[in-house]
């Protein structure tokens, strides 16, 4: 294991002794959050700002994910705190939620996909930023679901990493008020922008 402090080998110590559960908990389709809450409760220990996600990947490897929910000042401690784990059989870690070139999501009554979003940008080259603007097919100002699902979409297919260092500003809107002279793009082409255009 690498060099970490007693605060990062509480956390680790932990997750060893639970691995077991923590597999279960995946393999379940997670029907009994118990050792899920436990685990937050773990994290959150280790520094308030850090949520965890557990999954697997189509290999058949367990999947732990720190993500700072779009908090800048999270990042350091979601970096340490990987940095810091242990080498586990089966079982990767990752900072931040990572890009992927298919996801949804359901929020009570809130059902969205990729499909269901256009995106209005303005790109800063000389400053490595973007303001973004994403449109839902359904959008109701009203119901602050769908602000929600947008991050979540924001961070699981445009990047975690990417959203916290290159995007300045985000806002909402509903297909029927993007103004008729504005260009939209996808959400997998502004991933595909920011990484060509702002690093």
């Amino acid at each position: 294991m690498r060099n970490f402090n007693s605060k990062e080998k509480k956390f680790w110590d932990w997750f060893v002794k639970n691995k077991t559960k923590l597999e279960e908990f995946i393999d379940s389709n997670q029907k009994d959050y118990s050792i899920y809450l436990e685990l937050t409760s773990e994290l959150k220990s280790y520094n308030e700002l850090l949520n965890p996600e557990l999954t697997g990947d189509e290999e058949g490897v367990y999947c732990f994910i720190v993500t700072p929910d779009g908090i800048r000042e999270g990042v350091e401690p979601t970096t340490k705190i990987i940095y810091s784990g242990p080498e586990i059989v089966g079982w990767k870690f990752f900072r931040f939620r990572q890009a992927k070139d298919k996801f949804g999501i359901k929020i009570n009554e809130v059902d969205v996909d990729i499909a269901d979003i256009k995106i209005l940008r303005k790109l800063d080259i000389e400053n490595k930023g973007v303001d973004i603007t994403v449109c839902f097919k359904n959008y109701e100002d009203a119901n602050s679901d769908f602000k929600t699902a947008g991050f979540l979409m924001l961070d699981h297919v445009v990047g975690e990493m990417n959203m916290l260092a290159r995007v300045d500003a985000v806002d909402f809107l509903s297909w029927n008020d993007i103004p008729k002279q504005e260009e939209t793009i996808t959400l997998l082409a502004l991933r595909k922008e920011i990484e060509e255009k702002l690093y």
